[in-house]
């Protein structure tokens, strides 16, 4: 029990800033921590959820309403991804060779393509999530994409190759229990694939269908670009596999209306 509670501590204190008990990590406490790195999504989609029932209750405006649900998640995570997002933007923006491209991840400077990109990403977020403010089947299918999404990127952590020797993912894999963290992050995608394809039907089925070949694609161009997977890439995959569920369910909402 002691085992799971650490490692619960480990995963908010590593992927949120939801306060956490302070203790000294070791491999051991870090063992294990990736199988509850979904629970991170579970609480932003719990959240999401509340916040949708009292935008209902007291009918607040749309702008409003679509502000504080892209907020959410960037509160909880204090950016933490987003940041990724931006540095992996920087080096692909810089058409360098391979090597440059993982210096550049590592500059704690903003260049410009990064913030750009972020900008245009937030704001085609908000206006995919904006259309399903009145779309219930739809926008419940959302709430699911903050624990399919770090489910992919936990397993890519895992699997994929690393683009450096000396990484944070590289130490993540490392001190992973592989093999038994591995099948239960399987289990946990199998699961939450089902109810959310149950609550949902063809909502959630197309969702999570485009989620997982863009994983496909995440390890093609992660290799090509960088050689691997890195810390910086996995938050970048997060970010755009968020965005393009939204934009998957505003898809298919307007597939629905036409027909």
């Amino acid at each position: 029990m002691m085992i799971i509670l650490k490692g619960i501590a480990v995963a908010f204190s590593m992927y949120s800033r939801i306060p956490m008990p302070r203790f000294r990590w070791g491999e051991k406490d870090m063992r294990y921590h990736l199988i509850f790195f979904p629970l991170v999504g579970a609480v932003i989609g719990g959240l999401l959820y509340l916040w949708k029932m009292v935008s209902e209750r007291f009918s607040f405006n749309p702008i409003l309403f679509t502000g504080v649900t892209v907020a959410i998640p960037l509160i909880i995570t204090g950016g933490f991804h987003l940041d990724g997002f931006i540095d992996t933007s920087d080096a692909v923006s810089s058409f360098k060779d391979r090597e440059e491209r993982l210096s550049i991840m590592k500059d704690p400077h903003v260049g410009a393509f990064g913030i750009i990109r972020t900008i245009v990403l937030l704001i085609l977020y908000f206006a995919f999530v904006s259309s399903l403010q009145n779309e219930g089947t739809a926008f419940v299918a959302l709430l699911f994409s903050f624990v399919i999404s770090r489910i992919e990127s936990a397993l890519s952590v895992l699997l994929l190759q690393k683009a450096r020797a000396d990484g944070m993912v590289k130490k993540e894999a490392d001190t992973a229990g592989k093999g038994l963290v591995v099948t239960v992050l399987c289990l946990e995608l199998a699961a939450t694939s089902i109810i959310c394809i149950y609550l949902t039907g063809v909502y959630g089925l197309v969702s999570i269908l485009v989620s997982l070949l863009f994983l496909l694609l995440y390890k093609s161009r992660a290799y090509k670009l960088f050689g691997g997977v890195t810390g910086d890439t996995s938050g970048w995959f997060l970010c755009v596999n968020e965005c393009l569920f939204s934009f998957s369910l505003f898809l298919m909402t307007v597939f629905g209306r036409i027909i």
